[in-house]
């Protein structure tokens, strides 16, 4: 999957183990000292384990976690904070800052080759979002992986369905990859930068 999604960005990939590693191959090269100076400043040498905080109990459903390895001499460690957004403590503050800074050095990757934008009729159901490219009659599933503002809110009556104009960025799910779902393609949409209710003439 890794392979699939990522393709274009490695380039040469080397196995340790049961990992695999590539060096990533950017469009223009961060300034790395300040991006590095950055991450000192906001304790990414130092930040106590997320593990070792006082936090309260709070309940999510799903999320993901962050891991931060550091060398820096002779000095290595490793630590992990789970979902710091649901905290607000000033060690996830300084967690999700240190994850901005990353991100600003991951935005100079060059994007995968399997990156492509799609324009389209999206219907929107409670159940089910199905896709339609222009020019073709074949309907996809779609699958926002964007914020919900990103369209208008989905109604909650099971039985309608409505339609906008779309354009989106992403990719097709990997082959074979379906999830039970019955369409021949899915499109994995990453951005929005289009959507407008339908009219017969979008396309």
């Amino acid at each position: 999957m890794v392979r699939y999604y990522q393709g274009r960005r490695c380039g040469t990939i080397v196995r340790f183990g049961n990992l695999e590693a590539c060096k990533l191959r950017l469009s223009s090269p961060p300034n790395w000292r300040q991006l590095w100076d950055s991450l000192i400043a906001l304790g990414v040498a130092t930040l106590p384990t997320q593990s070792s905080l006082p936090h309260k109990y709070v309940m999510t459903e799903d999320g993901s976690t962050m891991t931060i390895a550091v060398l820096a001499g002779d000095h290595y460690r490793q630590y992990s904070y789970y979902q710091p957004r649901n905290y607000h403590d000033p060690e996830d503050s300084a967690a999700i800052a240190i994850r901005n800074v990353v991100d600003s050095a991951f935005r100079q990757v060059r994007p995968s080759g399997n990156e492509r934008t799609f324009r389209g009729r999206l219907d929107l159901g409670i159940a089910t979002s199905e896709f339609t490219r222009c020019g073709s009659r074949t309907v996809w599933g779609l699958h926002l992986l964007v914020p919900s503002g990103a369209v208008p809110p989905i109604t909650t009556d099971s039985s309608v369905r409505i339609s906008y104009f779309v354009e989106v960025g992403g990719t097709l799910a990997m082959p074979g990859l379906r999830w039970g779902e019955p369409y021949s393609e899915i499109v994995e949409a990453a951005t929005v930068s289009i959507v407008r209710p339908w009219g017969e003439k979008e396309c």
